[in-house]
């Protein structure tokens, strides 16, 4: 069972932005807090007011740096809220970024009125010790609910039992990175998940059931094994196969939120224009943009390296000129300072070029022995596949190592996969 509280900064009576996303983990008391960067200006006075580290919060990451390991930390768990509100924040928060969070929430607390007049008094209590906003706040009051006599009688029955099947399924199952499958006895995939340490994972699966766990454990009549050599493979590997085989007790990753894309037009006037649009049709062009934010950092690439103008580039919605000509004093179309004919050709040319911009990266990770290798390719930041390379092989050039990839699908959770190598791994040598 996984505990969650939110800390957040109050706009309005009605409108709250988290900030920081606190788990307690019960089956070993452990705590950890994600902070991110929140969606609102905070001011000098509200920080100074909520006594919060106001450079330490805008200096934060973006929510969809820190989601994947929530995602992560989630995958599997019976998860208790504080309440419906704080819930329906964090659904809302994977909802700026595309991803269906779907999980049977459960909640310390109702909305009847008794329920409400218990969490004030244990917020009440807390806060004489500690700022609600500070980091020990929400560990301690976490602590304080799973250790509530009448909340743990509720809430922390012990509702487990041995899987007396499971080690016979298990017994030879190595302790290394991979995806596992359960089947049951028609031979149909009914549950596809992936770990660090398959081992460890599947054994916390059998020997400690929950009887309100979302995966039927009786139904499961056989376990099959994937191993990847490290958790990027797995991850992209398990999320295919939920995809393509839609296992019954698989909720997450099962659909993808339409992509965005770049749509060329004009104006009423004749202005080239570019905007972003949600792709509401299929073909088998490869999907780039999976959330708003990098549609919008690409276009606002696009249009800064090419002097173009802001406001028909769909990144300024305002009436009369763009920030270009009011701002920085420039020439900009959409003051008239320069004639649409003109600014047109520099359009067309300027997405000519863009648009055979080609970069290929190939990212190293540790294989499924001590001597492999695997590797993610990518074009242009899209995820194309994946392949493992023998280190006794010769590799000369980019063919030697396409010719041992596994070609893949891009989309939605690939893309957020493969999004934590662009940050943070350096690409192969060729």
């Amino acid at each position: 069972m996984i505990s969650v509280f939110v800390q957040s900064i109050p706009a309005t009576s009605r409108k709250e932005f988290p900030f920081r996303i606190t788990i307690l983990d019960d089956s070993n008391g452990s705590t950890t807090s994600y902070l991110f960067r929140p969606d609102c200006a905070l001011p000098k006075r509200l920080a100074q007011q909520l006594q919060l580290d106001r450079m330490e919060i805008l200096n934060a990451p973006p929510f969809c740096d820190v989601a994947e390991d929530l995602i992560e930390a989630f995958e599997d768990q019976n998860l208790r809220f504080f309440n419906a509100q704080q819930f329906l924040l964090i659904k809302g928060l994977f909802r700026t970024i595309g991803f269906n969070f779907s999980v049977a929430a459960r909640y310390y607390f109702s909305r009847s009125k008794k329920d409400v007049e218990l969490q004030e008094d244990f917020l009440s209590t807390l806060s004489r010790k500690r700022n609600p906003s500070s980091t020990d706040f929400p560990s301690e009051l976490l602590e304080l609910l799973s250790n509530h006599s009448t909340l743990a009688a509720e809430f922390n029955k012990d509702p487990r039992h041995e899987f007396d099947g499971a080690n016979s399924l298990i017994k030879d199952v190595k302790n290394a990175a991979g995806v596992y499958f359960f089947y049951d006895k028609n031979g149909d995939v009914i549950y596809v998940g992936k770990a660090k340490n398959l081992r460890k994972r599947l054994q916390s699966h059998f020997s400690k059931k929950e009887t309100k766990a979302t995966i039927d454990y009786d139904q499961v009549a056989e376990i099959t094994v994937e191993y990847t050599g490290n958790d990027v493979v797995a991850q992209l590997v398990e999320s295919e196969n939920i995809k393509r085989l839609r296992p019954v007790f698989n909720s997450q990753q099962v659909n993808d939120a339409a992509p965005y894309i770049i749509n060329i037009g004009s104006t009423a006037s004749g202005i080239s224009k570019a905007s972003i649009v949600r792709k509401d049709y299929t073909d088998n062009l490869p999907e780039r943009y999976f959330n708003r934010e990098s549609v919008k950092k690409a276009l606002e690439d696009f249009c800064t390296s090419n002097d173009l103008c802001r406001k028909n580039c769909g990144l300024e919605k305002i009436k009369g000129p763009c920030t270009r000509s009011r701002v920085r004093k420039l020439p900009c179309v959409c003051a008239g300072d320069i004639e649409i004919e003109i600014y047109n050709k520099k359009f067309a040319f300027a997405l000519d070029q863009w648009s055979q911009i080609k970069t290929r990266h190939f990212y190293k990770l540790a294989g499924r022995s001590e001597n492999e290798d695997a590797f993610v390719y990518l074009l242009n930041g899209i995820y194309q596949g994946y392949g493992f390379i023998d280190r006794e092989d010769s590799i000369r050039n980019e063919n030697d190592v396409l010719s041992r990839m596994k070609i893949k699908p891009n989309n939605y959770d690939t893309n957020r996969i493969v999004s934590k190598l662009l940050k943070n791994d350096i690409p192969m040598d060729m």
